[in-house]
């Protein structure tokens, strides 16, 4: 398991004493664009600390669970291994996001999603959670992940109350601001 900005902490779940754990220490600026002059010039450090990971590892495969500039790179680093990038996202928050930033910024986003469409075909596999991601990124290698519960068919009956729960990161893709706003 490599990091690259787990920042000293431990990890938030435990792991099994098997699984070897390696945090290359990058620890990008937080709150700036991975091509701000802060984290850029940390960018050559990353792939250099990553490529001699992934060689003295030797690993049968390498899965990559990041939204980060790595997911530009480790294509071209992996070397012979197979790789795989998994969506732990939803496209839905990032349009939301989308839809609220400048004439520029959607300029470079539009820029950032061609360059991702054109290196994710040397990915192994574009793993996604459901069929609704599947549909929208379109991707010839891509696969899903079913979904691993059983479908519930006995319906339950609860009295309404002016009450929800939710579950989520608070993060901006998870949209808990309309959701306090409905």
């Amino acid at each position: 398991l490599i990091t690259s900005e787990q920042k000293g902490k431990a990890p938030f779940f435990k792991l099994n004493e098997k699984v070897q754990r390696l945090d290359l220490a990058v620890d990008y600026a937080e709150g700036v664009s991975y091509l701000h002059p802060k984290n850029l010039k940390k960018l050559p450090k990353h792939i250099s600390k990553l490529k001699t990971a992934i060689s003295d590892f030797n690993p049968d495969a390498i899965f990559l669970i990041s939204l980060g500039f790595i997911r530009y790179i480790l294509p071209f680093i992996s070397g012979k291994f197979p790789i795989y990038n998994e969506y732990h996202t939803s496209y839905y928050g990032f349009e939301l996001k989308y839809n609220q930033l400048s004439f520029i910024h959607r300029l470079k986003k539009q820029f950032s999603y061609l360059l991702i469409d054109l290196v994710e075909t040397r990915y192994t596999k574009i793993v996604f959670l459901n069929d609704a991601e599947f549909n929208h990124y379109k991707r010839n290698n891509a696969v899903i992940i079913p979904n691993f519960f059983d479908e519930i068919k006995a319906t339950v009956s609860v009295p309404k109350k002016n009450q929800l729960i939710s579950l989520g990161r608070l993060c901006y893709q998870k949209g808990y601001d309309l959701l306090i706003d409905v």
